[in-house]
């Protein structure tokens, strides 16, 4: 008895977003519209891997691919008008659900450096991930809004001092002397253990 085999070609249907209106949702504000919505699945990609690394390859391939196709507009702009649209894009995040990017968007305000560059800080690593895989929608928003293509974004994790913990009698003592010196002279007059 043979086993036959049929190959099944899948169909693929194209709705073009221009000509796609989905019905009942045409109050939805400008802000939401405006935010482009992530088309690459990124889920399951760790920020330190080589997929991400090959990602942002191909997003920044994607922007210089469009930056030599057209003439962008290099408007100048404000640090207030930039902080605005920031928050507008953390505020629709938050509404969206978001609630992780929206934090780390929420943790600092950008600095406008020269040469279009924005820095910004974040707490730690994981959030400097986050920023970094935002990016794809991030700017693409603010060069828009802002009316200005040059736009760069550098990510800095801040530098916090962690302050040392003492428990022993024995670090809670070396402490004490070091803000005080003449405490070893009193605990050898009065013949002290710690």
């Amino acid at each position: 008895m043979q086993a036959s085999t049929t190959q099944i070609e899948p169909v693929q249907k194209e709705v073009e977003a221009s000509n796609y209106e989905p019905q009942g949702l045409s109050n939805t504000s400008k802000v939401e519209e405006s935010i482009p919505k992530k088309t690459e699945n990124i889920r399951g990609v760790s920020g330190l891997s080589l997929s991400s690394v090959g990602m942002k390859k191909r997003f920044q391939k994607k922007e210089t691919s469009l930056q030599k196709d057209e003439v962008l507009p290099e408007n100048p702009f404000s640090e207030a008008d930039l902080v605005a649209h920031w928050k507008t894009y953390a505020k629709a995040k938050m509404e969206q659900g978001a609630h992780n990017i929206a934090a780390v968007l929420a943790m600092d305000t950008p600095k406008l450096k020269p040469n279009q560059t924005l820095v910004f800080e974040v707490a730690n690593a994981l959030n400097r991930v986050e920023l970094t895989q935002e990016m794809a929608s991030l700017m693409p928003y603010l060069r828009d809004k802002l009316k200005n293509h040059n736009i760069q974004l550098d990510i800095h994790i801040s530098k916090t001092v962690v302050q040392e913990t003492v428990y022993t009698p024995r670090e809670k003592y070396e402490l004490l002397l070091k803000i005080n010196p003449e405490l070893e002279k009193l605990r050898k007059t009065f013949d002290l253990d710690f």
